[in-house]
C-alpha cells in the first residue's frame, strides 16, 4: 500500500468517525430540545387549564385544545402529577402512536379530579427523522468530497517527492544526477542532502577505484620482475634438486598472488558497476569458446565432456563477464572431476546446468560461494573463482544454485 492510498484512509477513518461524534451529539441535542419544548407546551397547557378552574369554577369542555386532548376523571385519592410517555391507539391510523402523558390533580368545591394532557410525539420523531437522514446523507457527501480533494492535495503536494524517487531509481554508482530547489522546504532540505551525499559518494568511488587500479598496476610489476628471475633461476643447471623444487614453489605461489591479485580487481570493478556494456550472446558459441582453454586438462584427466546446448539459446550480459563466468564455472568442474569423470553442460532457453561426477564436499555448500572458500587445499585455485561467479550472477540478476545429487556436483544458473 502506497503512502497515497493509506493517507487516505487515515483522512477516511477520522472523517467518518468525526461526523459520527458530531452527529450523534447533534441528534442529542436536537432531541433534548425537543423535549423541553413538549414539556413546555404541556405546562402552559396546564396552566391555561388550572387558571380556567379558578376564574370559572368549572371544568373545561374535554375536547382537543391545540395540540393536545384533556380529560378529567373524578378520584377519591390524592393525585401525584406525573409526566411518562406512553403508546395510545389513534382510532384515525388504527395504530399506535407515541404520546407524553402528564396528570396533575384539579379541585372544584370539594370535588377532586385527575387531570390528564397527552400530546403527540409524532411530530417529534418525523422531526428527528428527517434531521438523521440529512445529516447521514451530508456526512457521507462531505466524508467523499473530503476524500478525494486529500488525494489530490495528497498526490499535488507529493508529487517533487515522487519525481525525486523515481530519479533516485535511475541514478547508478558513477552518475550524479541533480536535484534541484524546490519550493517546498522539507522536500527542499531533502535535494540538499541528496546532492552533498552523491558528491561525497562520487569522490569516495573515484578514490577507491584510482586506489584500485594503482594498487594492481604497482603490485603487478614487481610481481611480474619476480617472477621473470625465478624463470631466469630455473634454467641454471647449477641448481641442486631442493633448490630447483624451492625455486619452483615460489614462482607457483607468485603466479598464484597475481591471480588472486586481478581477481580481487575484477570483484571491485563488478562491485562498483563498472560493467554496463550489454549485449545478446549466444550461448553455445560462448560454450565452445569456455572450454578450448582446457583441452589439455581434459585429455590428461581423460575427462568425458556432454555438451547439450541449443544453438539460438541467447544470454544478455557484458561479453567479458560472460567469459569469466563460464570460464571460472567450467574450471572449477574440469579441476575437481577425478581422472576418467564426466562432466555435463546443458543449456536450455533460460537456463545453463553444469555439473561433474566427484565426491561429496569437504565444507558447507552454504560457504562455497564465499571468497577463499575452497574444498580442498590447491596451489592452482585463488579460492576466488565462485565468488566471482556469484557476483557476476548477482549484478545481471541471475539466479544461482548448487547441489550435489547422485554422485554429481551440480550448478545452475538461470538468466
Amino acid at each position: 500500500m502506497n503512502l497515497l492510498t493509506k493517507t487516505g484512509y487515515y483522512y477516511l477513518a477520522i472523517s467518518f468517525f468525526l461526523f459520527l461524534t458530531g452527529g450523534i451529539v447533534f441528534y442529542l441535542y436536537i432531541s433534548s430540545l425537543l423535549d423541553e419544548e413538549i414539556n413546555e407546551q404541556l405546562d402552559i397547557a396546564k396552566k391555561r387549564t388550572l387558571s380556567y378552574v379558578r376564574e370559572y369554577h368549572a371544568l373545561p369542555a374535554t375536547s382537543t385544545l391545540d395540540s393536545y386532548t384533556l380529560t378529567f376523571i373524578p378520584v377519591t385519592y390524592s393525585v401525584q402529577e406525573s409526566v411518562i410517555d406512553t403508546l395510545l391507539l389513534s382510532p384515525l391510523l388504527d395504530e399506535q402512536l407515541p404520546y407524553r402523558r402528564i396528570i396533575f390533580p384539579v379541585d372544584i368545591s370539594g370535588s377532586h379530579y385527575a387531570a390528564i394532557m397527552h400530546q403527540p410525539l409524532i411530530e417529534k420523531d418525523d422531526l428527528l427523522q428527517a434531521i438523521l437522514k440529512s445529516l447521514a446523507w451530508s456526512t457521507l457527501i462531505l466524508v467523499v468530497i473530503m476524500f478525494f480533494v486529500s488525494r489530490w492535495l495528497s498526490y499535488t503536494l507529493w508529487k517533487p517527492f515522487n519525481k525525486t524517487l523515481h530519479q533516485l531509481k535511475g541514478a547508478g554508482i558513477q552518475d550524479t544526477p541533480h536535484f534541484p530547489p524546490i519550493p517546498i522546504t522539507e522536500f527542499n532540505a531533502l535535494h540538499e542532502e541528496l546532492n552533498r551525499l552523491f558528491q561525497r559518494i562520487q569522490t569516495q568511488y573515484k578514490s577507491l577505484k584510482e586506489f584500485s587500479e594503482n594498487a594492481s598496476h604497482e603490485l603487478q610489476t614487481p610481481l611480474a620482475i619476480i617472477r621473470n628471475n625465478l624463470e631466469s633461476f630455473l634454467q641454471y643447471e647449477s641448481l641442486t634438486t631442493v633448490e630447483r623444487t624451492k625455486v619452483r614453489e615460489t614462482y607457483e605461489s607468485t603466479n598464484r598472488l597475481s591471480r588472486i591479485l586481478q581477481s580481487l580487481l575484477l570483484l571491485s570493478k563488478i562491485e562498483n558497476l563498472q560493467f554496463v556494456n550489454v549485449h545478446a550472446l549466444p550461448m553455445r558459441d560462448l560454450l565452445d569458446a569456455g572450454m578450448r582453454p582446457f583441452k589439455e586438462i581434459l585429455a590428461f584427466k581423460n575427462l568425458t565432456v556432454e555438451l547439450h546446448a541449443k544453438p539460438d539459446t541467447m544470454i544478455h550480459m557484458d561479453p567479458y563477464l560472460a567469459e569469466v563466468m563460464l570460464s571460472n564455472l567450467l574450471g572449477n568442474a574440469f579441476r575437481h572431476c577425478p581422472n576418467d569423470g564426466t562432466v555435463r553442460v546443458e543449456c536450455s532457453d533460460h537456463t545453463l546446468t553444469i555439473s561433474n561426477s566427484g565426491p561429496p564436499l569437504d565444507i558447507p555448500a552454504e560457504r562455497l560461494f564465499d571468497r577463499f572458500a575452497k574444498g580442498n587445499v590447491s596451489i592452482e585455485s585463488t579460492g576466488l573463482g565462485l565468488a566471482l561467479v556469484k557476483q557476476i550472477s548477482d549484478l545481471n540478476n541471475f539466479q544461482l544454485t548448487y547441489s550435489y545429487q547422485s554422485g554429481y556436483h551440480k550448478f545452475v544458473v538461470l538468466f
